[in-house]
């Protein structure tokens, strides 16, 4: 049995543990690939395609060194971001940071991609804490120029001999979902901000009492800085220079 065939039913053996909930679309895909490895009798060529064709970020990671899962979570951890590289990704995912081809990911360090982040670290430790599984798990990584990302994971790892010997994942890009719905609502703010300023103006021209405009002014820069904020925290960290 080839290598991948393998790691196909591993995953399927994991999954088959997973309970039912309400989120399932990427989990299904996993099931997806298992289901249409089996249906095409085991025709590696036609399961790539199906690979390929998938519209959600699909990959597989391998640790050169594989880490005994008796070693401390924080061990485990360090062996992880030391060790472990995409040796399999279709090209959703790597267009989801910033290339064309899933070619141009593999052997890429998973460090390189995700970084040795508190963040990381955290995903990384519940991973291993959840019996080496994920599902619907969010990172905050960046794409090859830096810019801000937000996917949601699923994960399922390979265990042999009391090893992590890799894992299959899907990705999720919900970078615009996360980010995007900030923007409408400063916008509105800064637009009710410049009317009241102009309302401000003419009041300073016509009385002396223009104390509540200013406080309606004022709260609405309360709610621009607290928006900006919230956007800034999603990031997580500044763009990669």
């Amino acid at each position: 049995m080839k290598d991948w065939q393998r790691a196909i039913r591993e995953v399927e053996a994991e999954l088959a543990r997973i309970d039912n909930e309400d989120q399932i679309d990427v989990e299904m895909t996993l099931a997806n690939i298992l289901r249409v490895q089996q249906d095409l009798a085991h025709s590696e060529s036609r399961y790539r395609l199906f690979i390929e064709e998938s519209t959600m970020g699909i990959w597989h990671v391998s640790m050169r060194v594989p880490a005994s899962i008796r070693l401390s979570t924080r061990e485990q951890v360090d062996a992880i971001l030391q060790h472990a590289i995409i040796d399999d990704c279709n090209d959703a995912m790597a267009r989801d940071y910033g290339f064309s081809q899933g070619s141009e990911l593999r052997g890429t360090p998973v460090l390189s991609l995700m970084g040795d982040t508190e963040h990381t670290r955290e995903y990384l430790t519940f991973f291993i804490n959840n019996r080496y599984r994920l599902k619907n798990a969010e990172t905050l990584e960046h794409d090859r120029r830096g810019n801000p990302k937000v996917f949601m994971n699923t994960l399922i790892g390979r265990i042999v001999n009391e090893h992590l010997v890799g894992g299959w994942g899907v990705q999720r890009d919900v970078s615009k979902h996360r980010f995007a719905p900030q923007f409408p609502d400063i916008e509105r703010d800064v637009r009710s901000l410049l009317d009241q300023l102009n309302q401000i103006a003419l009041c300073a021209s016509a009385s002396p009492n223009v104390l509540l405009p200013i406080r309606d002014a004022v709260r609405s820069l309360n709610r621009i800085l607290e928006n900006a904020g919230e956007v800034r925290d999603a990031c997580d960290v500044p763009k990669r220079r």
